[in-house]
């Protein structure tokens, strides 16, 4: 839609260059007419079918037609600039809905890709869980890195033999693809230790929050009508 509107502008402003081009050639031919008048007023040729009353009125008309046509051509500028900045502003929009596009493609949130987030294996993040996974940085990552910095992911998503092939729980929130709305990370800080971490996640109530020695787990369960969750590691 965008696009379309764009180019319909642009075929606008053509137009009214056309236009612009050809009010600049009547003015050119006008002035050649006024000063073929004048030559002719000047040389007073007594052959000449014209009297000088009557090329003096007709020089008169020329120059009023100039100045509409100069009025003409100034108008046709003034839309054209106006026209100009209406596109410059077309363009702007287009470039922010394109970041925005970009953003929503590779982003969860401003911080924080969903590559981030992909199983160890390899396996990239579910499309399924992404409005899940945008939920949980906008209220607990991004939070908590606004308060103690930057924020790294080291368990995101798990595909289930992944998930078993470490020991996790089976109903594990890592598991997005199972439970899309509700998804996990564990993660450390840089400028806070698990503990601190844990603190802080608490006051925000998410589903799921543990602490480990080295590394904090905070998740989304409620948003799947899970009961809340707290424990130590």
């Amino acid at each position: 839609m965008g696009k379309k509107k764009t180019k319909k502008k642009l075929s606008k402003r053509q137009a009214r260059k056309r236009e612009l081009k050809r009010l600049h050639r009547e003015l050119v031919g006008e002035l050649k007419e006024e000063r073929a008048l004048i030559a002719k007023i000047k040389e007073r040729d007594p052959k000449t079918e014209l009297r000088e009353d009557t090329l003096a009125d007709k020089i008169d008309a020329a120059r009023g037609q100039i100045s509409r046509l100069k009025d003409r051509i100034e108008s046709v500028e003034a839309r054209q600039l106006k026209l100009k900045r209406v596109i410059a502003r077309l363009k702007k929009r287009l470039h922010r809905l394109r970041q925005r596009a970009r953003r929503r493609k590779y982003y969860a949130s401003p911080h924080f890709r969903y590559e981030e987030f992909d199983c160890r294996d390899g396996t990239k993040v579910p499309e399924s869980s992404k409005e899940g996974l945008r939920h949980l940085c906008a209220n607990y990552l991004e939070p908590l890195r606004a308060k103690y910095g930057a924020v790294y992911p080291n368990s995101g998503f798990r595909t289930r033999a992944y998930n078993a092939r470490i020991g996790g729980a089976y109903y594990s929130q890592h598991i997005y693809n199972e439970t899309p709305k509700g998804v996990a990370v564990d993660h450390i800080c840089s400028g806070a230790n698990p503990n601190q971490v844990f603190t802080f996640l608490a006051t925000m109530g998410p589903g799921g929050l543990g602490s480990y020695p080295s590394f904090t787990h905070v998740d989304n369960r409620q948003r799947e009508g899970k009961p809340t969750a707290r424990w130590s590691g």
